[in-house]
């Protein structure tokens, strides 16, 4: 019987921001404090989670421990991930807000209880080059003289980056037909490129935007 309280309140929580829960199984103990199996949580506007299994524990805040998660968002794009860690604050109403722990601090996904539309907002501090774009495009992935590639499954490949001494260069191979440009020229008409210095203010949603255009154009085979 509590587990069936459980569950319906997980999905009317879900209702009141905008969003569908369905929970395949609930486990309600002492540690964790609640196990969820099978949990599958519509967004809105295209955005679809799985996760194989949720843990909850209060470590002082409401955390998560998820298990084989797959974000599924628009266009196609798609990040997995075998283990994270979330702190969770906003679930009575609020302001949503989820911020990851682990495997590594500085990404932080918040949706605001009145706003209209899409209403989430991404912000990512600190986040290693890498591990970004490894978050970003959860396509293909190869590397090819030290250098991360990124694709479709038998449909060539549309980025990849490059670390140098003092900044890391990504590369758009089909830049020249994303809006807007991005700002690095190529001798090939059809490359762009992103140069990202440790200092810079990366844009995070501009460089979504890209890589999301970028996905949807015939890849490059190299």
């Amino acid at each position: 019987m509590l587990e069936h309280a459980v569950r319906a309140r997980i999905e009317s929580a879900a209702v009141r921001h905008g969003m569908a829960a369905r929970v395949r199984l609930v486990h309600v103990g002492v540690w964790p404090l609640l196990r969820l199996e099978g949990f599958d949580l519509d967004l809105g506007h295209g955005v679809r989670l799985h996760a194989d299994t949720i843990a909850v524990t209060w470590p002082g805040r409401l955390r998560l421990a998820v298990r084989t998660a797959n974000l599924v968002g628009p266009g196609g794009v798609r990040v997995s991930s075998p283990a994270t860690a979330w702190d969770v604050a906003g679930i009575r109403g609020e302001d949503l807000q989820l911020t990851l722990v682990e495997p590594q601090a500085g990404l932080s996904i918040r949706k605001l209880a009145d706003a209209v539309g899409s209403a989430w907002n991404v912000e990512a501090r600190g986040l290693d080059v890498g591990r970004l774009l490894d978050a970003l495009i959860a396509r293909t992935k190869a590397v090819k003289w030290n250098s991360p590639f990124y694709g479709m499954e038998d449909g060539g490949w549309f980025v990849s980056f490059h670390c140098f001494t003092k900044y890391v260069k990504v590369t758009f191979f089909r830049g020249a037909s994303l809006r807007p440009l991005p700002p690095g020229e190529s001798k090939h008409k059809e490359v762009r490129y992103l140069d990202i210095h440790e200092n810079d203010q990366l844009d995070e949603a501009q460089l979504t935007a890209w890589v999301k255009q970028a996905s949807q154009l015939p890849g490059e085979r190299l």
